[in-house]
């Protein structure tokens, strides 16, 4: 039973990891790049003491500051919907109603002894 246990969770990690993907590239890669971008022209306005001027070290900032705020959100739908998946995969587990019969011996014997 552990074993299909976790073959079910690993899949359901995977497939949710897989959505995850998806909707990042749909919903989280603009906003990503965005508030990214506005993090680092705020860090550089507030280095520099003043407007950012359109220098090399801005430049090279605010790229850092996208690349950061890209893979920030990434890591955030991947997380998400991993966890998500896992969630599924293990209420479908439990809920299928499939179990061993060692599994369905110790779920009676401890029925059992919260009855008593």
């Amino acid at each position: 039973m552990e074993k299909k246990m976790e073959t079910t969770l690993n899949a359901g990690k995977k497939i949710g990891a897989i959505v995850g993907g998806i909707l990042f590239i749909f919903f989280g890669l603009l906003p990503g790049i965005y508030f990214g971008g506005y993090m680092a022209v705020i860090i550089v306005s507030a280095i520099t003491g003043g407007p950012v001027d359109p220098s090399v070290f801005s430049k090279t900032a605010i790229v850092i500051g996208v690349l950061i705020g890209t893979l920030g959100s990434l890591a955030v739908f991947l997380v998400g919907g991993s966890l998500a998946g896992m969630a599924l995969g293990y209420t479908a587990e439990r809920l299928s109603g499939k179990m061993d019969d060692e599994t369905a011996v110790e779920d009676t014997e401890i029925k059992k002894e919260t009855n008593q």
